[in-house]
């Protein structure tokens, strides 16, 4: 029978190497929330008399808009591929 103490050794240190992996993606997440610019120009507000195709898209009154959003890292560059937008 395993004795308590190295039961409890093999969970601390299971739950430390957890412990590290959520603290690197955290710092990704920081790093994102800290350096990243959005900058969005509204081209119209009334998409669907632009033509586009609002009640498709599943828009809300079938009324959407266009925008161009510009993303700009201003921080250094983030090598995780763990992420989307």
């Amino acid at each position: 029978m395993l004795k308590p103490s190295l039961i409890a050794a093999s969970v601390i240190a299971t739950l430390a190497g957890c412990s590290a992996l959520q603290s690197s993606e955290q710092q990704v997440v920081n790093s994102l929330a800290d350096n990243l610019d959005i900058q969005y120009q509204v081209l119209t507000n009334h998409g669907a008399n632009e033509g586009l195709a609002c009640q498709d898209l599943g828009a809300e009154w079938a009324s959407c808009n266009k925008v161009n959003m510009t993303l700009v890292n201003q921080g250094e560059a983030v090598n995780s591929k763990d992420w989307a937008i």
